[in-house]
């Protein structure tokens, strides 16, 4: 796992996740923002409930692990599919019935590092 770099530009997002727990079950969520290191979606209960179902055992010590799938939007007109494993980091309610999540690439390849790393290139300035 890389080391804590938080403090990386967070590009804002209108892409959707389609994540699939341990347990195998899915959901969709709204990706909000992305970084080299991470992303947050935006969900409500029902969908915080599949990623973390033991939400009272949560821990950011011993974070959830999770698969996501997701679109990438490069130069005008390529599109890549991006698929890993991320660890749920944190969780923050923003309203009664929508929360934060705060996720940490597990492992990236190196093609989707350069990848992810174009699409903040070209994306920074917005």
């Amino acid at each position: 796992m890389q080391r804590n770099l938080r403090h990386h530009l967070r590009i804002p997002t209108d892409f959707v996740a389609h994540i699939t727990t341990r347990d195998q079950r899915e959901c969709d969520a709204a990706i909000n923002n992305i970084s080299r290191t991470g992303l947050m979606l935006e969900c409500d209960r029902c969908i915080l409930e599949t990623l973390t179902p033991n939400a009272l055992n949560f821990a950011p010590l011993r974070p959830v692990c999770i698969n996501i799938r997701f679109t990438l939007p490069l130069g005008k007109k390529d599109v890549v599919e991006v698929e890993t494993e991320m660890l749920v980091i944190y969780t923050r309610r923003l309203a009664r019935n929508a929360f934060h999540v705060g996720l940490q690439f597990k492992e990236l390849t190196p093609e989707q590092t350069h990848q992810l790393e174009q699409y903040i290139a070209e994306n920074k300035l917005r």
